[in-house]
């Protein structure tokens, strides 16, 4: 018996590690207390996000300025994608973000990585339905920048 449990062991680890597909932390990692959507809600500061998979407008790395809590400016990281369409709501700012990290069952995230320096996450994942297809939605975020305005 120990024979054919060390001969069948590598099949088994290896259809195990493909049974989900993508893997994910779990608890996902809570944001700092000291750091709230709300806090965030009128903040202006700078980001570059990557919004990598589901289907769904704006997949790709974009650069943004938010000014009060709002998206004002959008700008490709790859000088050959156009912003033909652009509609409000297509990207998260950051207190988007954490907003719907602290929702609860099917809304919740699958993982949430936060920088504890600046309470700004670095990585999150939404799959509001495991079951359906293409309903992820998973965002980078990186080069955060407080505030906006001239020379900064």
């Amino acid at each position: 018996m120990a024979k054919i449990l060390r001969l069948l062991a590598p099949g088994i680890v290896l259809l195990g590690g493909c049974a989900s597909g993508v893997t994910f932390p779990d608890p996902p990692q809570a944001p700092p207390t000291t750091t709230s959507a709300t806090s965030w809600s009128t903040a202006s500061y700078r980001y570059t996000i990557t919004s990598s998979c589901g289907e769904r407008a704006m997949l790709g790395t974009y650069h943004l300025t938010v000014e009060d809590g709002r998206i004002t400016q959008i700008e490709p990281a790859d000088p050959n994608v156009q912003l033909i369409d652009w509609y409000e709501g297509d990207l998260p700012t950051i207190a988007d973000l954490l907003s719907r990290a602290q929702a609860g069952g099917d809304g919740a995230p699958s993982e949430l990585v936060v920088d504890p320096s600046t309470g700004v996450p670095t990585r999150v994942a939404f799959d509001g339905d495991p079951n359906a297809i293409d309903d992820e939605e998973c965002y980078t975020i990186t080069d955060y920048r407080p505030g906006v305005g001239p020379g900064e």
